[in-house]
């Protein structure tokens, strides 16, 4: 791909009274390819692999949704779906306040997609492994 090339994203959200907040986003990725058959390449690409650019697909839409449960219980719901081949992310968190000083949170990554063959890469996210996480923070 060119050295130089467009990047953009329209956000947009809203906030509702109940503390439910919704973010949705479009981004195009002007880097990136709608034909997985590429992916192979920009994968191993300088810029991937520097970490100058994060995602090999073009255009993507991601969403959030965020609850207040109560105001020690916070619960988030993220998906992340590349436009070109159906594979996506999805991700649940829940994060609690365990005092002034200190929160625990915990998370999964849930990948869906086609895996990855000897030979393609049919899908950016379909050979992302299942993670789950947990953070403890405190604060001094």
């Amino acid at each position: 791909p060119d050295p130089d090339f467009t990047s953009a994203t329209l956000e947009v959200d809203y906030r509702w009274e109940n503390s439910l907040y919704l973010t949705t986003e479009l981004h195009y990725n002007g880097f990136g390819s709608t034909d997985p058959d590429d992916y192979p390449a920009l994968v191993l690409n300088p810029r991937v692999l520097a970490g100058q650019v994060a995602n090999v697909g073009r255009d993507y839409l991601a969403s959030s949704l965020t609850y207040e449960f109560t105001p020690l219980i916070t619960g988030t719901g993220a998906a992340l779906l590349n436009l070109h081949d159906s594979s996506g992310l999805l991700s649940p968190t829940l994060d609690i306040s365990l005092g002034d000083n200190s929160r625990l949170a915990a998370g999964a990554i849930l990948p869906w997609g086609d895996g990855p063959t000897l030979t393609s890469l049919p899908s950016e996210y379909g050979a992302y492994p299942l993670t789950a996480w947990v953070q403890y923070r405190y604060y001094f």
